[in-house]
């Protein structure tokens, strides 16, 4: 898989190749929209912290979108 270095990606605060910047600062055709997963560690955190009957009540129309 390519991958143009030309394009900016959010990244961690401490990256040293990175360059600070807001998301309006990035034209829109250098934007390089980040990987999103359900099972990611943010996500499993997020649902670690909710009351289990409003996270029931959030996932299962997530669910049926995904299929």
């Amino acid at each position: 898989q390519l991958i143009d270095v030309d394009l900016f990606t959010p990244c961690s605060p401490g990256d040293p190749e990175a360059e600070e910047m807001t998301w309006m600062d990035v034209p829109g055709d250098k934007l390089l929209e980040p990987k999103v997963s359900m099972v990611g560690p943010f996500f499993v955190a997020f649902l670690a912290l909710q009351n289990p009957e409003k996270t029931q009540d959030f996932l299962e129309p997530a669910c049926e979108a995904v299929g």
